[in-house]
C-alpha cells in the first residue's frame, strides 16, 4: 500500500467467508449478496470509492460487489482477465 497508494487513504479490510463461497461454487444468489453486503457496507459508509482485491478468489465475486457498491465504487482486480 505504501508503494502504490500515494497520498490516498487506505483501509485494509478482511472479508471472512469469501474464499469459502468461491471454493464451494457459490458465486451468486442471496447468500453471496448477503456476505458481500456485510463486508462492504461498513466501507461504503466510510465513503470508500475504490476497492482493490487482494485475492484471486475475489474476482469471482465482482458481480455481487458491483450490485452492492453500485457505479460509485471502482473495483481494481489484479487477477489476469481472460
Amino acid at each position: 500500500m505504501n508503494r502504490f497508494a500515494g497520498d490516498a487513504q487506505t483501509v485494509p479490510w478482511v472479508c471472512p467467508g469469501w474464499v469459502d463461497l468461491v471454493e464451494t461454487g457459490k458465486l451468486s444468489g442471496a447468500c453471496v449478496v448477503q456476505s458481500v453486503r456485510a463486508c462492504l457496507d461498513p466501507l461504503l459508509v466510510q465513503g470508500v470509492d475504490t476497492i482493490v482485491l487482494g485475492c484471486t478468489h475475489y474476482s469471482f465475486l465482482v458481480p455481487a460487489m458491483r450490485s452492492v457498491g453500485g457505479n460509485a465504487v471502482t473495483i481494481v482486480d489484479p487477477a489476469p482477465q481472460q
